[in-house]
C-alpha cells in the first residue's frame, strides 16, 4: 500500500512541475515564451542557472525573431567535461534556432544549465521562435564499409575478453 501511495504522490508530483512550467510548445513547433509575448524584439539577452560548479550565463543575440548568436560561461566549470558543454551546444541553438537542443552526454549538470539557462534568457526577450528542420546528410560513396571499435578497453585486452567485446563489428 505504502508504494502504491508513493508512486502516486510522485505523479502527482511531477504532474504539478510541468503545469507549473511557463514554456510551451506551439503545434507547429515554435517556442512560445511563458508571458505569452509573440512580439518581433531584438536584442541581446541573458540568463543564467547553477551549474556543476557555479553559475552557467548564456547571452543570445536575437534579431527578427531567429537566434543569430549564442553563448555560454561557466568560469568555474570543468574545461573538459562542462567546458564540452558550453562550447557545443550554443552552436546548436543557433543552427536549430531553438533553446532545447540535446546536451552532452558526461555534463548533465552544465547542459541542464545551460538549457535552463537559455529558457530563461528566451523568456526575457519575449519572442516566439520557430525551431528549423535540420538535416542530417550523409555523402557515401556506394560499397561496403567496414569498422571496430574497442570502446573502453585497448584491443585484445583481458576485459574487453571478460565482458564479451566482439573483435569486429560488421554491419547488418
Amino acid at each position: 500500500m505504502k508504494k502504491i501511495s508513493s508512486v502516486v504522490i510522485a505523479c502527482a508530483i511531477c504532474a504539478s512541475l510541468m503545469l507549473g512550467c511557463n514554456s510551451t510548445m506551439t503545434p507547429n513547433g515554435s517556442e512560445t515564451p511563458g508571458n505569452g509575448a509573440t512580439g518581433a524584439e531584438s536584442g541581446v539577452f541573458k540568463g543564467t542557472a547553477k551549474g556543476f560548479e557555479g553559475d552557467v550565463t548564456v547571452t543570445l543575440t536575437i534579431k527578427n525573431n531567429v537566434i543569430t548568436s549564442a553563448n555560454a560561461a561557466g568560469p568555474n566549470e570543468t574545461e573538459t567535461v562542462g567546458g564540452r558543454a558550453l562550447r557545443q551546444m550554443p552552436a546548436s541553438m543557433v543552427a536549430a534556432n531553438s533553446v532545447r537542443v540535446d546536451g552532452i552526454s558526461g555534463a548533465t549538470y552544465t547542459s541542464n544549465a545551460i538549457l535552463e539557462a537559455a529558457a530563461k534568457a528566451l523568456k526575457q526577450s519575449g519572442v516566439r521562435l520557430a525551431a528549423k528542420k535540420l538535416i542530417a546528410e550523409q555523402n557515401m560513396t556506394p560499397g561496403t564499409y567496414y569498422g571496430e571499435a574497442y570502446g573502453k578497453w585497448p584491443k585484445d585486452s583481458i576485459e574487453g575478453k571478460r565482458f564479451g567485446c566482439p573483435a569486429k563489428i560488421l554491419p547488418t
